[in-house]
This record gives structure tokens, sequence and C-alpha cells, in this order.
């Protein structure tokens, strides 16, 4: 067995990737929560920008309604339909539309994956089974790179967490295959449960201090969709809609 299974606790890391791989992206507070959460709600489409004049320009060349949403430093942008917050993605609100989305960590790390060249997945904690048996069926003997997005350039706890269930899920296969971080995501996101992580790193303390409890507990459900996203270009793909 040749494929090994590498966390990655930084965008930087990406460097170090090899020519025969794929990334998966993590960014549990929000982009990767909210955007699965809008496939699975029956957006038309959607995308991802990199910045928010990206995102603008990106509305003005996609035909029918669109909706743009994300945040900068973890606020709505200014004339934005809707913030970061995957609660407000609801089936009543964006089906039949299209979807932009913007972040601060997230989008970019996203797109900088895609710069690899490699194949390019979404996971979140609700989608990080199905996100592992897709790996485990569909990526060969390829390595896997499981890249936290984290917050403003430091590893985020929540991503980590999501990273180790991640991994843990493909444990079938021999340890010497995963690189330390990887044992140590591991180890971390079985010690407790998902809602006790993500509540307790800096950026759902925060929310968790803002009222948002429902907020983190929502993100920090885990298997509550077999969604499976990649990226492809700026625009996500549901995997159960193409070959595999």
């Amino acid at each position: 067995m040749s494929k090994r299974i590498h966390v990655l606790t930084h965008h930087e890391e990406l460097a170090a990737t090899g020519s025969d791989g794929v990334v998966v992206v993590i960014d549990v507070l929000f982009a990767t929560s909210t955007l699965i959460t809008a496939v699975d709600n029956g957006a038309r489409e959607v995308l991802i920008a990199e910045t928010e004049q990206e995102a603008r320009i990106l509305s003005r060349n996609v035909k029918g309604p669109v909706i743009l949403g994300g945040e900068k430093q973890g606020k709505r942008l200014p004339d934005f339909d809707l913030g970061p917050v995957p609660l407000d993605y609801g089936r009543d609100v964006l089906f039949g539309k299209a979807v932009i989305y913007v972040s601060t960590n997230g989008t970019p790390a996203m797109i900088k994956a895609g710069r690899t060249g490699l194949p390019v997945l979404l996971a979140s904690l609700r989608n990080a089974p199905a996100t592992a048996r897709y790996l485990g069926t569909a990526s060969d003997d390829r390595d896997i790179y499981l890249l936290c997005s984290g917050s403003r350039g430091l590893l985020s706890l929540e991503d980590f967490v999501c990273a180790g269930h991640i991994a843990a899920h493909l444990r079938a296969w021999d340890p010497e295959f995963y690189n330390d971080a990887a044992l140590a995501a591991m180890q971390v996101a079985e010690s407790r449960p998902c809602l006790n992580w993500v509540s307790s790193g800096q950026v759902g303390r925060a929310l968790v201090s803002h009222g948002l409890e429902h907020v983190v507990s929502f993100c920090s459900e885990i298997g509550t969709t077999d969604t499976v996203v990649a990226l492809d270009g700026r625009r996500l793909v549901p995997m159960g809609n193409r070959e595999r």
C-alpha cells in the first residue's frame, strides 16, 4: 500500500505535496460547512471567490438569480445577501439560485489547493465520514492531503479535529502511512465529542460568547450528510452527479 495520509496544518504546507494526490480542504467554521449546506439545500450552482471584488465580478457573469454570501475577518460583507453562517443557507432561501461565496481563510485555501493541479474536495464534520468513504474507494494509491484552513494563519482546533475524524475513518490502512500530524489529529478527535472540541477552539469560543451556540452545534454534527463535493475551478461539483 503506497497511499499516505497527511494532515497539513497550514496552506503553506501545500508546497510539499507530490504530483499524484488529492487535497481535502477543511474550514469547519464556516466555509466548508456553509458551502456543503448550500449544495444540500438545492442551490442551482455554487461558486467560490478569493476576494470580495472577484465575487462581484463572478456575480455579473452568472445567469439568473444570484446570492452573494460570505465574510471578511468574520464580518458579513457590505451589501452581500448573506453572511458566513450555514443556517442562513436554507432551502427556502436559495433553492434554484446560484450562490457565490467568499471568506477570509476557507475560499483562499481552496483556490490555493486548486493551483496545485491536484483534485480538491471540501470537507466539514457534517460530511467527514462520507468524504472518507469516497477517498477510500476513489483515490486509488494517491496520497491524501487533509488541509486545515485555519484562522489568520494559525491552526484552528475544529479543522484539526475534522481532519482527525477523516483520517480515523481510514484506519484500516497501516499506521505507518500516516504523517505525525495525522496521528495526532486522530488521537485528539477521538478523545472528546466534536461539540466539546469545536466550542473550545478560539473561533468557537467567540461564537458562544455572542450567543451562537446553535451555530456551533450545527457545525459540530458529524456524518449528517452523504454529500461529497469537489472543486472544479471556482465551481463546486457534487460527486454523485458525475462518474467517479
